[in-house]
């Protein structure tokens, strides 16, 4: 990669498994370094499914099934090693401090 690409987005909820993994697909194909998701509704349970189908980790702070919720996805292409992760505990907030 030879340009930082920042892609950040409101995605008002991501639970059906279907809509889910095929937007991370979608995603995927933009090819950017960095994407931000904000109102992911996401869970523990979904960390596993959204990461196989994006390719690379996920950092999630977690809000409930119908409200808040955040999510950075790297672009498994580039190289990022994450040495702590900030969160808060409603769900807001997500600081991956990395080296990289």
């Amino acid at each position: 990669m030879d340009k930082l690409s920042l892609i950040t987005l409101n995605v008002r909820g991501l639970n059906s498994s279907r809509s889910d993994v095929l937007f991370l697909g979608g995603c995927r194909h933009k090819n950017a370094s960095i994407i931000f998701l904000q109102e992911t509704y996401s869970t523990n349970n979904l960390e596993q499914v959204w990461s196989s189908a994006w390719g690379s980790k996920i950092y999630f702070c977690h809000g409930s099934k119908h409200s808040k919720g955040v999510a950075i996805l790297f672009n498994p292409k580039l190289r990022v090693e994450i040495e702590q992760q900030i969160q808060s505990e409603d769900g807001r907030i997500l600081i991956p401090p990395c080296s990289g």
